[in-house]
């Protein structure tokens, strides 16, 4: 009985390194993505700006161009604060919440082992009085 309830506890180890691990990737993955939207935000503001100082010196003889312009630099600016919008909760917001996670599964965990080992020292006492019994 010994054995079984030790091997118990050496699953809810085994589960918990697992889960922690998952959870640690999926940060990790996050905070790549986040960093990689944050660049991607900051090359299309950069090539917005580029354009937008480029089309204000020419002359704008064609107004239908320069709305056409207008919009398109328009969109690349509503895009970069969209990724960068994206990026800050990759990086930032998930990030955190996924640490929390992984802060409750220990404690969980914890917590759970302190009530089996508890439960089998009660089961262990009990056998042992039936034993003598």
């Amino acid at each position: 009985v010994r054995g079984q309830l030790s091997e118990q506890l050496k699953i809810l180890d085994a589960q918990l390194e697992v889960k922690t691990q998952q959870l640690q990737d999926l940060s990790e993955y996050l905070r790549r993505r986040g960093e990689i939207e944050a660049e991607y935000a900051r090359s299309l503001e950069k090539l917005s700006e580029r354009f937008t100082v480029k089309t204000k010196r020419k002359e704008q003889l064609d107004l239908s161009v320069a709305q056409c312009w207008s919009v398109l630099l328009t969109q690349t600016r509503q895009e970069s604060r969209d990724h960068s919008s994206l990026s800050e909760l990759c990086c930032n917001t998930l990030t955190q919440r996924l640490s929390h996670c992984i802060e409750d599964t220990h404690r969980l965990a914890k917590r759970s082992k302190e009530v089996g080992l508890q439960m089998q020292d009660e089961l262990l006492k009990v056998t042992t009085e039936m034993q003598t019994v």
